[in-house]
């Protein structure tokens, strides 16, 4: 689990780094606003590398994954009522 966490919290980082550096000059060319595109596609992106950490630690300990899937389903739902 250590490593796992620690592998997506690095992947993380590079990331932002990788958008502030590069990002930026691609949004500023397309002509749109920095702060608000830049903070959509960190948040999307992050959330990829927490679904991809929770199905690789899934995988590793054996944990059925339909199961898991499910629930994401299922709180997503709930996210969206709420």
């Amino acid at each position: 689990l250590a490593l796992v966490l620690s592998l997506a919290w690095l992947a993380s980082r590079l990331v932002r780094q990788v958008m502030r550096v590069y990002g930026l000059e691609i949004i500023r060319k397309l002509g749109r606003e920095v702060d608000e595109l830049l903070l959509v596609f960190e948040t999307l992106i992050n959330i990829f590398i927490g679904f991809i950490a929770a199905i690789a630690f899934a995988q590793s300990q054996q944990i059925n994954l339909v199961g898991l899937l499910a629930s994401v389903g299922i709180g997503g739902l709930a996210i969206a009522f709420a």
